[in-house]
């Protein structure tokens, strides 16, 4: 773990994010849809008619309308310790989603979806203070993936209880390359540590509305029991020797090659709670709090705890006489913090952020026989965010940057009958 303390040298590349994802199965992704990353990526409490969120599956049962829901994001910012400094970015696909209401009388629905579940990327020099200069870089690239199909319903009115079963599955690759610049007589190693994994976990939700006049109270309770992944891969050492022409290590003979079978990661239980209180899609202020049991899985760990507050706000949601289009925009602020499983030099390392949001309407109306028109709102959702973890107190490391995200939550009315004529 020292590695993190000691020099860095990032280059700015597309698979080179975190210098903390070299710890354990990578940085968590939050997989939190784009509204809701905007409003802090609260999530636990809300139900909203045309949108829902995998945090708490609980909140399925609340779609009116079929909703479709895709994003991606991008991060622009840098690394620094107390000497030195790097810029990075990176991009990429954040979820898919299918959410479809089933069963009117006890609001069943079911949802489905991939996203990714974690992301490794990094690359660190650290240079040797000894009397021969070498050098030891540590690489990472890989992460997990996850593949979502959940469904809830209400047992008795105003309680929702759902579930998500999570196929998670991936590919980690892990690097230490020792070797020794300028001296072409001595020979260095190169070891790489190459894993599949593959496994279940399973997300419990609840959820329990209020309503008084315009205005619903909602609770909200998650609860994913511990995981364990398998995995299997191989480790292969190679020497290696420094070459004046390529100006690096040149890779040469393997030395062995050890396959792996039979792994195990654990994932650690969780669990999150929530308050939720608003008019619908009109508007609603949320707060999470979670937490997860990493201590309970090692001892080098801490538990990753984390609370979060939000809020959305469309002035005027249907369109109508008097009306213009930025009365009907829905407009998101958030704040998040939270307390990683990593710790380092006595330090357990922190991150925090603060996020705005725009939603975009786009309306479809549906002609209903013998009932009023059937109005659906669609929205394209674009989030900004500043984000800060860790820092450089105790020769550590710590990343600055800027989030931007961009979603579309596509809905619709499937199942329905129309008038022929």
């Amino acid at each position: 773990m020292i590695l993190i303390s000691l020099c860095i040298s990032v280059k700015s590349q597309t698979n080179e994010r975190s210098p903390y994802s070299a710890f354990g199965l990578g940085d968590n992704f939050n997989s939190s849809f784009i509204s809701y990353q905007a409003m802090g990526s609260t999530g636990t409490a809300l139900q909203l008619e045309n949108n829902f969120t995998f945090q708490n599956p609980a909140s399925y049962s609340s779609l009116k309308f079929t909703s479709l829901q895709m994003g991606a994001i991008a991060d622009i910012g840098h690394y620094q310790n107390s000497n030195q400094s790097a810029k990075f970015s990176a991009a990429q696909f954040s979820y898919f989603a299918l959410g479809l209401p089933v069963w009117e009388k006890n609001n069943g629905a079911i949802a489905f979806g991939a996203s990714p579940a974690s992301t490794i990327g990094y690359q660190m020099k650290v240079p040797d203070t000894a009397d021969i200069i070498s050098t030891t870089k540590y690489l990472g690239d890989g992460g997990l993936s996850k593949l979502v199909l959940g469904g809830s319903f209400e047992p008795i009115k105003n309680l929702a209880i759902g579930v998500n079963f999570n196929y998670l599955f991936g590919n980690i690759s892990k690097t230490r390359e020792l070797s020794f610049p300028f001296q072409t007589n001595i020979f260095g190693f190169t070891r790489s540590e190459n894993i599949n994994y593959s496994g279940w976990q399973t997300n419990l939700g609840v959820q329990y509305s209020i309503r008084q006049k315009n205005v619903q109270h909602c609770f909200g309770f998650t609860y994913n029991p511990k995981g364990t992944l398998s995995g299997k891969g191989q480790i292969l050492t190679r020497n290696n020797k420094y070459s004046y022409q390529i100006g690096d290590a040149q890779t040469l003979d393997t030395i062995s090659l050890k396959n792996l079978s039979s792994l195990e990661e654990k994932i650690p239980e969780s669990l999150s709670i929530g308050y939720a209180i608003g008019d619908g899609e009109k508007w609603s202020f949320s707060a999470d709090y979670s937490i997860s049991f990493w201590e309970k899985i090692s001892n080098e760990y801490k538990n990753e705890q984390g609370i979060s507050a939000g809020f959305f706000l469309v002035p005027k949601l249907r369109p109508g006489l008097g009306t213009n289009y930025l009365q009907r925009v829905k407009y998101s602020f958030g704040v998040f913090k939270k307390q990683s499983f990593i710790f380092l030099n006595q330090k357990q390392i922190e991150s925090y952020g603060i996020n705005i949001g725009l939603g975009l309407p786009m309306v479809k109306r549906i002609k209903r026989y013998a009932k009023e028109d059937l109005t659906i709102i669609s929205r394209l959702h674009f989030s900004f965010s500043y984000n800060e973890r860790g820092t450089t107190e105790n020769n550590l490391i710590r990343e600055n940057f800027f989030q931007f995200g961009l979603g579309a939550n596509l809905g619709d009315k499937w199942f329905i009958k129309r008038k022929y004529q």
